[in-house]
């Protein structure tokens, strides 16, 4: 008869692969791929790269092994996690935050030698899927906006995430006039 209430013994536990076994590491990515989200994230963190001066960037890590995809070290010293998803929607946010949240709680940055604590999260995204692709009429935008932001209240006190959508080589937030 199972227990729900311990579907696995503390030695069962113990004999399952551990992520951990796996190195963080910083990586490069200078080439290319035909895997599209993978692309996706690589077009980003050039472009980041690339227009460090106006973004107030000092450093951008793109990383591995890490549960996230990348960090970006601000002028101001302040460190950003970010996350690339080629489409957005309520599953691929969730997965986002729980990806920020395991990499917060393993203490990751300090298996990357990368001084610092993480200030916040971005992720960044090419377009909305799913039912957060269609217009929202009543606030003339696209319903993934209002939908992630309303969540993000619920979070704002554990870990502050925003979105910023990159397409046509340009970052864009429906909610900021600085970007």
């Amino acid at each position: 008869m199972i227990d729900l209430g311990e579907v696995l013994t503390q030695e069962e536990r113990k004999n399952i692969f551990k992520k951990g076994a796996l190195q963080p590491k910083i990586i490069s990515v200078e080439n290319t791929t035909k895997n599209k989200p993978l692309q996706f994230q690589r077009d980003v963190f050039r472009h980041l790269t690339s227009h460090k001066a106006e973004l107030n960037i000092n450093q951008v890590f793109a990383v591995k092994n890490s549960f996230i995809d990348g960090i970006i070290e601000l002028e101001n010293g302040k460190l950003i996690l970010c996350e690339c998803k080629l489409n957005l929607n309520w599953f691929k946010a969730c997965n986002a935050r729980t990806e920020f949240q395991m990499f917060l709680k393993k203490q990751i940055l300090r298996e990357l030698k990368i001084e610092g604590t993480p200030h916040s999260a971005i992720i960044f995204f090419e377009e909305f899927s799913n039912d957060w692709k269609e217009d929202f009429k009543k606030y003339n935008c696209t319903r993934g906006w209002i939908n992630f932001y309303d969540e993000q209240e619920h979070y704002k006190d554990e870990f502050n995430v925003d979105i910023i959508q990159f397409q046509d080589k340009k970052l864009y937030n429906i909610y900021s006039k600085r970007i």
